[in-house]
């Protein structure tokens, strides 16, 4: 009830950080009454305890992107391969596993094809806080784009990021002009 009706004809919706009862009506929800895509990043405080209620949210998902501690929590496993493969056979067609400062491993279940893209280089990484939201809104702009390449939206990702760490709080995100992004991203070389 709390989206507008008019939103509900979104090409997607990325579900960030909230209860795991609120994201789990949500998704619920949106793949009930949505063609869109679903995109989800789970919180870790709720998932011990709640494993089943998670997969069984994970199985509603076009994309899920869980970082490495929730992956853990979630699967007790640090083996990123095994546990990419084994959430997208929940039901994702792309898992992405935020790896912090090791950057991203991202399976698309599709074409049966994985890639680690680094974190973009910082010369100096001032707070942590808002990069994996930085990464998860860049990188679903980038996928709607061109959903065949998630590999590259990983890289949009890795550079939204890159602005969040520079600074404290939202402030080095008014810095990311699409120029900005664009700059980074073009010379970049992995």
């Amino acid at each position: 009830a709390d989206i507008p009706a008019s939103y509900r004809n979104a090409r997607a919706f990325m579900v960030l950080a909230m209860t795991l009862s609120a994201q789990r009506d949500l998704v619920a929800d949106l793949r009930a009454n949505t063609r869109a895509i679903v995109a989800l990043d789970p919180q870790e405080d709720y998932i011990e305890g709640n494993e089943a209620a998670i997969r069984t949210m994970v199985s509603q998902l076009d994309i899920f992107m869980p970082s490495a501690e929730e992956v853990q929590r979630l699967l007790g496993t640090g083996d990123w391969d095994v546990a990419a493969r084994a959430l997208a056979e929940l039901g994702p067609q792309v898992v992405v596993i935020k790896l912090g400062a090791e950057g991203s491993l991202i399976y698309d279940r599709r074409r049966d094809a994985q890639f680690r893209i680094p974190a973009f280089p910082v010369k100096n990484v001032v707070d942590t806080t808002g990069a994996g939201d930085s990464f998860c809104g860049a990188f679903m702009a980038c996928y709607l784009q061109d959903p065949a390449r998630p590999e590259e939206a990983a890289r949009a990702g890795a550079v939204a990021a890159s602005f969040a760490v520079e600074g404290y709080g939202v402030d080095p995100l008014f810095e990311a002009l699409p120029a900005r992004m664009r700059e980074r991203l073009e010379t970049w070389r992995i």
